[in-house]
């Protein structure tokens, strides 16, 4: 069997992988979870629920491999690059809540459950969200602005095509 789309394949799996991840290290720090969707039901149940909201339309699109047009194409890759990234960031803010939550005593721990339990949940979704916006929407509109700036320039620019014609990349649509 050949694989169609091999990059976007690749980045689905990279995707799905973190995912898992990020609900396996998650589970040991609930108490300090700012996930809204976590905050508003109270259920790990509800964390796995909305990453398969997100994962599986996503894996249905690319296993189609049907786009109508460049943007929707470059959106599925900026959509897997800068969600793998933001897995990454907190897989690796769990890992680290996790190792300083097990270095305290149980006492310690004790006191720890109860201060993030005073934390309210408008503080911890404002935090959510500062990160969140800050690591995956920020750079996603950025990247889209440029992605919709250079499709409106090639309408103005003269490319030499003979210096790229040994370029498979460079080939016109």
């Amino acid at each position: 069997m050949k694989i169609r789309n091999p990059v976007l394949y690749g980045l689905f799996f990279i995707f799905l992988v973190l995912n898992i991840v990020d609900l396996m290290t998650a589970k040991d720090i609930l108490s300090a979870e700012a996930n809204p969707v976590y905050l508003l039901f109270g259920s790990f149940w509800a964390l796995i629920i909305i990453k398969l909201v997100f994962i599986i339309p996503a894996g249905l699109i690319i296993f189609k491999n049907n786009y109508p047009g460049h943007i929707t194409n470059y959106l599925m890759i900026s959509y897997f690059v800068f969600g793998s990234l933001l897995m990454l960031f907190a897989i690796f803010t769990n890992v680290q809540v996790g190792k300083l939550y097990n270095q305290l005593n149980e006492t310690q721990q004790i006191e720890v459950n109860e201060k993030l339990s005073e934390a309210s949940k408008t503080e911890k979704v404002q935090f959510y969200f500062t990160v969140v916006g800050f690591n995956y929407f920020a750079p996603l509109i950025l990247s889209l602005v440029c992605f919709v700036l250079y499709r409106w320039n090639l309408r103005y620019s003269n490319i030499d095509k003979k210096y790229n014609k040994f370029k498979y990349w460079w080939k016109d649509e």
